[in-house]
């Protein structure tokens, strides 16, 4: 039987870090009840890319699609959770090292999930990721990745001006989930849930990402 829902998103708090020099999230009370209202409402100020979310191509393509645009199955169904070793980048001989050949076109390599050995923790930006090289988003692309998800900030290096394996996936139409906290999970086989909000016209969205263990 498969197992309980394991979430993997990061929270979003005030000392969320979103990205290097931007302002933390603020949630302030709109009305309270402590102060005679009759209910609490509150709104949450921060940049899109704050804890777990899903980035669309409008972040990097000046004519992409924005998040309410894409498609959500995407990001619902059968997942491969893989754990890397490399410290400064996710390639793609390391990426083949470990088997992925023989799922090429299966429904696990629909949505690939990877973990670094320094995932981000939402909080103390850092100055280096290990970052998607190209030639390991093309090897993605040709396995059938639907979606692709890190435990890091970006897919990226963090001071890359082209964004080229941002703009490889979303080239093939395949989606991007970042921030994402996989804790001591194993590698192997998972269902995911983790559609984004739909905000009609942003370039990213927050994101409650859920793994569940398949039988």
């Amino acid at each position: 039987m498969p197992g309980s829902w394991i979430d993997i998103s990061l929270p979003i708090e005030p000392a969320s870090t979103a990205w290097s020099g931007l302002p933390g999230p603020t949630l302030r009370a709109l009305s309270r009840i402590e102060d005679g209202a009759a209910v609490q409402v509150g709104q949450l100020d921060c940049c899109l890319h704050t804890g777990t979310h899903a980035d669309a191509p409008a972040h990097v393509l000046a004519n992409g699609r924005t998040v309410d645009r894409l498609d959500p199955g995407a990001f619902v169904g059968p997942a491969l959770l893989l754990h890397i070793e490399a410290q400064d980048r996710i390639g793609q001989d390391e990426l083949r090292r470990l088997g992925l050949d023989a799922i090429r076109g299966r429904p696990e390599a629909a949505r690939i999930l990877v973990a670094t050995p320094r995932p981000f923790d939402g909080r103390h930006f850092p100055t280096r990721i290990p970052h998607l090289e190209p030639e390991a988003a093309e090897y993605l692309i040709w396995l059938g990745a639907r979606l692709v998800g890190v435990d890091q900030p970006s897919i990226d290096p963090l001071d890359s001006q082209s964004m080229p394996a941002h703009k490889l996936l979303f080239g093939a139409d395949a989606c991007l989930l970042e921030n994402l906290d996989f804790g001591r999970l194993r590698p192997g086989a998972y269902e995911l849930a983790a559609a984004p909000i739909r905000i009609r016209g942003a370039d990213a969205a927050p994101v409650r990402a859920l793994l569940r263990p398949r039988g």
